[in-house]
C-alpha cells in the first residue's frame, strides 16, 4: 500500500480489514462536524450493511448466510422508486413501480 502526499492510498493487491474483537467498519467522514457514512459487518451475523452514522439509519444490507440483499427503503432506479409493499405507496409519481 502507497500513501501519496495528498492522502490517497494506493495499492497493486487487496486491502483487507479485519477486527476478530470488535465490529468491522469502514467510515468516510469530510469534516469533523460528521459521524460519516460507510460500511458495517455485523460480528455475529457477518452480515454487511452500509450505515449512515449521522442519521442513525441502515441502507442495504447483503446477508450472508442466505446471500440476499435487503433494502431498508424503495429502491431508487434512474430517478424512480420500485416500492414492493402490500399498500398502494404514498408520494408516488409518474414512473414510479409498484409490486404489491
Amino acid at each position: 500500500v502507497v500513501f501519496g502526499s495528498n492522502s490517497d492510498m494506493k495499492t497493486d493487491g487487496s486491502i483487507i480489514i479485519s477486527s476478530e474483537k470488535r465490529v468491522t467498519k469502514l467510515k468516510f467522514i469530510r469534516n469533523s462536524n460528521e459521524l460519516g457514512i460507510g460500511m458495517e459487518q455485523d460480528r455475529d451475523t457477518e452480515d454487511l450493511f452500509f450505515y449512515d452514522w449521522d442519521n442513525k439509519r441502515k441502507g442495504m444490507t447483503f446477508i450472508k448466510s442466505s446471500g440476499e440483499m435487503s433494502f431498508a427503503k424503495q429502491i431508487l432506479i434512474s430517478g424512480k422508486r420500485l416500492f414492493i409493499q402490500s399498500g398502494a405507496p404514498s408520494g408516488a409519481s409518474a414512473g414510479d413501480i409498484w409490486i404489491q
